[in-house]
């Protein structure tokens, strides 16, 4: 997104963000016991007081995090400092911050059981970083799993549609992120956009992408299959045999493994599964819920160098993950 189009973009969400705060703070009390009384008559164990809680903490956690970093990009700029590693890595510092936030009070608001596992060893960048979608949580998961513990940071693929988020579209755009059109008539282009993401790599690098591209449901699988065979492709059966996930999208997940010298590392998650808005978070899907994420680690040694052998990799973890959720995943 040009810097023009962008700060016309703010004129808008900016105000409504520092309108919605306050507003929603006053309107609250009556917002949560009308809400209660809905949880007692459904018996959903307080689930919509729960998500009120949670959207209320969002919203000022929003607020919190856009006035650091315009902080932080302002005493940059006064220090001709703008778009160096002293801007970069307080950013960085705070989008670790913001997640973590609101990560653990989403787990402590809705009682999850979250277990991670992963290498016993440090994972040093750069990587790539391939992960299930499901939710929004997932760049969650992901910092939480991998970024935060092992000291890397994120160079996230994701759709330019959440550039309406205010924090993500400001801190975002100003750190090595993609911002992709999930529908193009230049998928060239996007492909482009994400192999970007390997230029000027440094060691705490984590390129990382949804291969799939959506959060799966069974009309988009049968879309993805539709697709598929329309175009005659020999993945047919593979994606039809998904019982879990969208059949992948390679060609970004191949660009970034052909660019980035490191070693891989696959995401696996369930327990997000149906999260995937306010809705459901009020009907209590996610409450007492048990969520286990698995990280396994392929060295670059591992992997074929040629991008159809790439994208045959990549089917096959996808259909191995698969599997996995199918199995239930770690106990």
């Amino acid at each position: 997104m040009s810097a023009p189009t962008a700060w016309r973009q703010r004129l808008i969400t900016w105000p409504v963000l520092f309108l919605v705060a306050p507003t929603l703070t006053l309107v609250f009390p009556g917002l949560v016991a009308g809400l209660a009384v809905r949880d007692a008559v459904l018996g959903t164990r307080w689930a919509g007081v729960r998500t009120a809680l949670l959207g209320l903490f969002w919203v000022w956690l929003q607020v919190a995090g856009l006035s650091c970093a315009v902080s932080i990009v302002a005493v940059a700029w006064v220090r001709g400092r703008s778009g160096t590693a002293f801007e970069h890595d307080r950013l960085y510092a705070l989008q670790d911050a913001w997640v973590a936030k609101m990560w653990e009070t989403t787990v402590a608001l809705y009682g999850l059981d979250v277990a991670f596992v992963g290498p016993q060893r440090r994972v040093n960048g750069p990587v790539v970083a391939l992960i299930r979608h499901t939710s929004l949580a997932d760049a969650a998961l992901a910092t939480m799993a991998l970024g935060i513990p092992h000291g890397l940071r994120p160079r996230y693929v994701l759709k330019r549609t959440l550039l309406w988020d205010p924090c993500l579209d400001f801190v975002g755009q100003r750190l090595p992120n993609a911002f992709v059109m999930k529908e193009t008539g230049d998928p060239a282009a996007e492909v482009a956009r994400v192999a970007s993401l390997a230029e000027n790599l440094d060691p705490a690098a984590v390129c990382l992408i949804y291969p799939e591209g959506s959060r799966a449901t069974a009309a988009r699988r049968e879309r993805a299959i539709a697709s598929l065979a329309k175009r005659g492709s020999d993945r047919v059966a593979a994606a039809s045999a998904l019982r879990h996930l969208l059949p992948p999208h390679t060609g970004g997940a191949v660009a970034l493994l052909q660019r980035v010298p490191g070693d891989v590392v696959v995401i696996s998650h369930l327990g997000l599964d149906g999260a995937t808005g306010l809705g459901a978070l009020s009907r209590g899907i996610l409450i007492g819920g048990r969520v286990r994420v698995s990280m396994r680690v392929w060295a670059r040694s591992e992997l074929p160098d040629d991008a159809d052998g790439l994208a045959d990799w990549v089917w096959e973890r996808w259909t191995e993950m698969d599997n996995w959720i199918e199995a239930g995943g770690p106990t």
